[in-house]
């Protein structure tokens, strides 16, 4: 009975330590702090194999005394591994709050698992504007219009001037600066031109500032286009004839850059803890043209690395127009060709008129292999959380010294438990001894 029992004890021991690696399920919140009524916008990527998409309903607000707050949510769905969240906060007080994820399921090496996944939300002593949306994105047919409402609402208890930033090439407001009273609305009509613009993505913004407080609303649009070429797989930038016409942005900071489905530039590509035969799915990078003049021949490459170690698609193409974006992939061809060690380079991109980024790239390998089986609807997919980018973000759990924490902890808690069931068992095992002596003693008799 005694081992039977420390035998449960075991097994639900390892099940609770069986904690998930933190850039498997990323939470990135847009700011560092809240004040009441503001709209809170925070973004998941995730390389876990989901059993159904992540839903508003799976979101948690809790206080600091671990209560739920009703909050009324709002996703965005970009592709299987990143998603977009908004929500507006209610009247609350100061502190340090959570938000995040209860009762994930996943699949991880064919084992169905469920955890919870938290991020901290600090609240301020302060009452703000919120917006609505908090995030825009579409997938239309291309050269389709997406027009929609934003809408402003003063929560403050004096007027505030707001001040409104269209950033994309996209996309006009039929109104950029007016004042908004409070407890009052403001709807602002967003209208776009996307007639005869050729590009799959439309990756814009809108900054937002009422002076005691901002926010960026990402606006992004896919399309159906095709970019036609030759030969994806060329990488052998030839000049056309825009080119020969002395267009030169040699020099030229920020003419191209790099960032995620989120808009968010992006100034390095991280892969720490690389596991030899893990399956990495290729993540999605978006090109923003910066310039004001069309682009052509954009060719995709890295250097530092051997050439069979990471998989560019396309590699090339032959044209983004102004102030417009594109998307490519990127990731490992296969990564059981990996060995131990540290890897270091760059990512770059580079068109016939010489606009150019560079962006470096590092990955930790370690000596280990695992083979895992991947559902083919994830393995087909885009991923997004395959990209680390370095800004300020809340992750569920450091792997470092918070890790060992918990694993101390746990170990605690589990030597009681043996503790705990020992001595529960002892007084048993003392009576059924003082019974088997008592039947000796009177056999002798």
């Amino acid at each position: 009975m005694f081992f039977r029992n420390l035998f449960l004890v075991v097994v639900s021991f390892l099940l609770i330590i069986s904690f998930v690696n933190a850039s498997d399920f990323e939470i990135n919140l847009y700011k560092n702090d809240y004040g009441s009524f503001e709209t809170v916008q925070f973004e998941v990527f995730t390389n876990l194999s989901l059993n159904r998409d992540l839903s508003v309903s799976d979101i948690v607000l809790l206080d600091m005394n671990n209560n739920s707050l009703n909050i009324i949510k709002n996703k965005v769905k970009i592709n299987n591994t990143f998603y977009a969240f908004y929500f507006d906060l209610p009247q609350v007080v100061s502190g340090e709050y959570m938000i995040g994820f209860k009762n994930i399921n996943y699949i991880e090496k064919g084992i169905l698992k469920r955890q919870d996944f938290f991020s901290n939300l600090k609240i301020v002593n302060k009452s703000s504007v919120s917006i609505r949306p908090g995030y825009f994105y579409q997938a239309v047919n291309s050269g389709d219009e997406v027009p929609f409402v934003l809408v402003f609402s003063n929560k403050m208890n004096n007027s505030v001037s707001i001040s409104l930033v269209a950033e994309g090439g996209f996309f006009s407001l039929d109104e950029s600066n007016f004042n908004l009273a409070p407890d009052k609305s403001k709807n602002v009509q967003v209208r776009t031109s996307l007639f005869n613009k050729r590009a799959s993505r439309f990756n814009g913004r809108i900054l937002v500032d009422y002076g005691s407080g901002n926010y960026i609303i990402p606006f992004i649009i896919d399309t159906n286009y095709v970019e036609k070429s030759e030969n994806n797989n060329d990488t052998n930038v030839k000049p056309d004839d825009l080119a020969k016409k002395n267009i030169d942005l040699t020099g030229i900071n920020d003419a191209i850059y790099l960032t995620r489905g989120s808009g968010i530039k992006l100034i390095n590509i991280s892969l720490p803890n690389t596991n030899i035969g893990d399956y990495y799915p290729p993540g999605q990078i978006v090109v923003v043209n910066n310039a004001s003049v069309d682009l052509h021949n954009l060719s995709y490459y890295t250097e530092g690395f051997d050439d069979d170690l990471f998989e560019i698609e396309p590699s090339k193409i032959s044209f983004l127009s102004a102030n417009n974006s594109i998307s490519f992939s990127f990731g490992f061809k296969d990564s059981s060709n990996l060995k131990p060690g540290n890897y270091y380079g760059t990512l770059k991109v580079r068109s016939a008129e010489n606009a150019f980024v560079s962006i470096p790239v590092s990955l930790n390998v370690l000596n280990k292999s695992i083979n895992v089986q991947v559902d083919n609807e994830i393995n087909n997919s885009v991923n997004n959380s395959f990209v680390e980018f370095n800004k300020t973000t809340i992750k569920n759990g450091d792997e470092g010294g918070y890790g060992f924490i918990l694993l101390f902890i746990f170990l605690i808690i589990f030597l009681l438990i043996i503790f705990i069931v020992y001595r529960k068992m002892k007084p048993k095992k003392d009576k059924f001894e003082g019974f088997v002596e008592s039947v000796q003693k009177r056999k002798n008799y």
